[in-house]
This record gives structure tokens, sequence and C-alpha cells, in this order.
């Protein structure tokens, strides 16, 4: 029959893992999280072989992750997260079989995510999330199971499963191995087709706009005939009395201004005599 140590009081426990603990060869459950445990993992550990589940997240561990822990042949649960362990994982975890939860998230933990945890046949849980591995997440085995698998907050990451989004390749090697011009190929086709997409909202846009304008100012023929009717030379010189000085009200550098009614329309009009021997009285002329 195998014992449970659980370290549950209302004082934390402080410093490094209590010896004592680790004289009980016949360990099957160490429980020693949410404490504030400092220091490495001692030696003293790997003759807890009967160890099924270990739980020491939440405390401020630091070190490498102990190469012993792959002796731990019965090991099904093995929570470690919240701590600062630091380098890669040890090779001889791959010998843990019987595996079933890592968690090794929040911790400093660096290098690639091992290839032989691809071969864990058990795995129902690896968390490896807020660390600062690098280089190509591996596709087989749990890691073909987004849900089963967190590598977020590891920004150097790339490959994996489509679920997982990460990136495709690793950009920085891509400029460091096949220069700028490899990374422009790869990069061309898709800015060349958001170039052409660009263009053609553009066009479209351009084209209902001008669109838009035709039908705001135009204006049809018997409309513009009622308010802007054609009048003769003639009835403009008899409305004026022959542009007599009587009839003006204003000159100005570009011409003088005559008043007089109509005729035709019986309305009171502005008639304004340009003075084409001064340079640009035309533009003082708008057309509508």
């Amino acid at each position: 029959m195998g014992i449970v140590s659980r370290a549950k009081s209302q004082k934390k426990l402080a410093g490094e893992i209590p010896a004592n603990i680790l004289r009980c060869l016949s360990l099957v459950m160490l429980c020693l999280a949410v404490n504030n445990l400092v220091g490495r993992i001692p030696m003293e550990f790997q003759s807890l072989l009967k160890l099924q589940f270990i739980f020491l997240y939440s405390n401020h561990l630091t070190g490498e992750i102990p190469s012993f822990l792959g002796n731990f042949s019965a090991l099904q649960k093995l929570y470690a997260a919240g701590n600062s362990f630091r380098r890669n994982i040890p090779p001889s975890l791959n010998f843990l079989k019987s595996i079933e939860v890592l968690d090794f998230s929040r911790n400093i933990l660096t290098g690639k995510i091992p290839e032989y945890l691809e071969s864990l046949l058990f795995f129902q849980t690896l968390d490896l999330s807020f660390n600062y591995f690098e280089g190509e997440v591996p596709l087989g085995g749990v890691f073909q199971n987004a849900s089963a698998v967190s590598v977020v907050g590891n920004s150097k990451l790339f490959g994996g499963v489509v679920q997982l989004q990460l990136p495709k390749c690793d950009i920085k090697a891509a400029f460091k191995n096949h220069g700028i011009s490899q990374v422009l190929k790869l990069a061309a086709p898709i800015f060349g087709g958001m170039l052409v997409l660009i263009l053609v909202l553009f066009s479209v846009f351009a084209y209902k706009g001008r669109h838009t304008n035709k039908v705001s100012y135009s204006l049809p023929t018997d409309l513009t005939r009622d308010i802007f009717p054609k009048v003769s030379y003639e009835s403009l010189y008899r409305a004026t009395d022959g542009f007599s000085s009587a009839s003006s009200i204003g000159s100005g550098k570009l011409g003088s201004v005559y008043t007089g009614i109509l005729d035709e329309i019986e309305t009171v009009v502005a008639v304004k005599i340009l003075d084409l021997k001064v340079r640009g009285p035309s533009k003082s002329f708008v057309a509508v």
C-alpha cells in the first residue's frame, strides 16, 4: 500500500524541500504545491521510485529539471508549473512511459521541444506555455491534438499543427540562411495579391464616384431651358437701353455691370460687360 504525503497547513512551507519527506520510500503521491519552497530538487528525491503523482507547482524552485525523474517509471502526473526551472527538458524523460500529464508552464525553460515527447503514448495534457522554447514544434503523438497541448507564450516557436496558430517557418532563420531575396520570394505572392486587391477596390470606388457626380450634376434639358433661358444680344441691348450710363450700376477693373428688364420673361437682370483689353477678365466668369 502506498503512502500519500500532503503539505497542508495554514502556514506555508518555506525553505528547501523537507528532507524528512524524502525518507518515505513508499510515497505514491507527493503534494508540495502552493508553498514558498526554494532551491533545487534534491538528489535524495531520486529514491522515491514509487511516485505516481508529483505536485510542485506555485513555488520558487530553481535549477534544472533533474535527469533522475526519468527513472520514475510509474509516474503518471507531474505538475511543476509556476517555478523557475531553467535550461532544457532532459532527454531522460523519454523513459516516462506511463506519463499522462506533464505541466512545465510558467518557468524559464529554453531550447527545443524534445521530439521524443511524440512517442509517449498515454499523454493527456502537455503544457509548456510561457517559457522560452524555440524551434519547430513536433507534429506527431500528443502534438496532433491541439486541445491537449499548450505552447502559448513561446515567441520563438514555429510549425506544429494549424490549430496552434504558430508561424509556418522561422522568419529570422530565413533571413540568415537564405538572405533577403529568398524571403522576398516567399512574401512577394502575398503582397502582390494584396496590391491587386487594393487596386481593384480603388478602381471600383473611383468609378462609383464619377458615376455619382454625373448623376448629381446632370440636369434634364427641359429643366435647364426653364432655369437658364437663352437670351439674345438684342434683348440685352433693349433691356439696358443700349448699355446706357443710366442703366449702369457699377464698374470695375474687369468691366461694367448694367441692369434692365427682359421683355421675354419680364425679369430684372444684371448684365456684366467684360473689357477684353484687360488681362484675365474671363476668370471672373463662372459657368454653371
